[in-house]
């Protein structure tokens, strides 16, 4: 992984085992609560936007894939990667944006994918 971090968070081992997306962006959302940036992936070794926290918390590239697709159909319904700009960074990095909100993004995101996307 090419990210200077050791997790150190506990999720439910439930989440992964019912889904292990989930459990990947509940990882992440708690990887926000502790250091979140902007305009940058990572800054510093516990600082990181939404898209660095889910490969830092992922490990798997198909659990990776799997988060970062459905948090962007979360956060921009029907956008796609357009000229290498993720729609998630954008909306990470739009002005105002806050810590809180990206990680409880995240975490209504792994509740969609634990019990229907009706939740």
């Amino acid at each position: 992984m090419p990210f200077d971090f050791s997790p150190g968070y506990t999720v439910p081992q439930a989440d992964f085992d019912a889904d292990p997306a989930a459990g990947v962006l509940r990882e992440a959302a708690a990887i926000v609560r502790r250091g979140w940036c902007q305009g940058d992936v990572q800054l510093g070794p516990d600082r990181f936007c939404a898209m660095g926290a889910i490969w830092a918390s992922g490990g798997d590239n198909r659990l990776v894939d799997r988060a970062f697709d459905a948090l962007r159909e979360y956060v921009a319904p029907g956008r796609e990667v357009d000229w290498g700009m993720d729609p998630i960074a954008l909306w990470n990095d739009h002005s105002g944006r806050t810590a809180e909100e990206v990680a409880t993004a995240m975490e209504t995101v792994a509740d969609r994918l634990l019990h229907g996307a009706g939740r």
